[in-house]
């Protein structure tokens, strides 16, 4: 499932064009997603629902820009994707 799309142009790169029509195109992307998996069979992660929200907000730490996820939302999707399928990180040894 894609990251919800920010509804303010943050870094000026104007993908969402008009800014006023993120929600919009959010909600359609997650439906294309949504029928695909359903007719396909497919798991779906549902990064929106669990971690970016299925709301377009003008800004979020998780976002690099307006549709990309920043590093930090890299790792939350990347550690909860570890927890669905059962793998956690480890600590780091501290070699003792």
């Amino acid at each position: 499932m894609p990251n919800s799309f920010l509804s303010m142009d943050i870094s000026s790169y104007g993908y969402v064009v008009p800014n006023g029509a993120a929600q919009g195109y959010t909600d359609i992307l997650r439906l294309a997603y949504q029928a695909v998996a359903t007719t396909r069979r497919l798991a779906l992660y549902e990064s929106q629902a669990l971690l970016f929200s299925e709301t377009s907000f003008p800004s979020s730490p998780e976002m690099l820009d307006q549709i990309h996820p920043s590093r930090l939302g890299y790792r939350q999707m990347l550690d909860q994707i570890m927890e669905i399928i059962g793998l956690r990180q480890q600590p780091q040894c501290s070699g003792q």
